[in-house]
């Protein structure tokens, strides 16, 4: 588990609107809360949360939104670009 990044499918998926249920990626735990994608702990854990958000569509419609807006005002390709420069200067 790395605190330098993720894997970009996770901005992609929440750019689409799209419910996740992730491992606990410290990078993604650091920059995303558990009402913009959920994280699991364990096996029991995440069968748990399968089950639940399975029966729950408000609640996964409710964090798939919360995760798109946070991506769309933190973190877009401008927002990257601008760290990059941010950085080599």
């Amino acid at each position: 588990q790395s605190n330098l990044g993720c894997n970009p499918r996770v901005f992609e998926l929440l750019g689409c609107k799209t419910f996740q249920l992730v491992d606990k990626n410290q990078y993604v735990m650091n920059n995303f809360s558990q009402n913009e994608i959920v994280f699991y702990h364990n096996l029991a854990d995440l069968l748990d949360k399968i089950r639940y958000y399975l029966e729950e569509k408000s609640d996964r419609n409710k964090i798939a939104e919360n995760g798109y807006n946070k991506v769309i005002e933190n973190h877009t390709f401008k927002t990257r670009v601008m760290e990059i420069i941010k950085v080599i200067n």
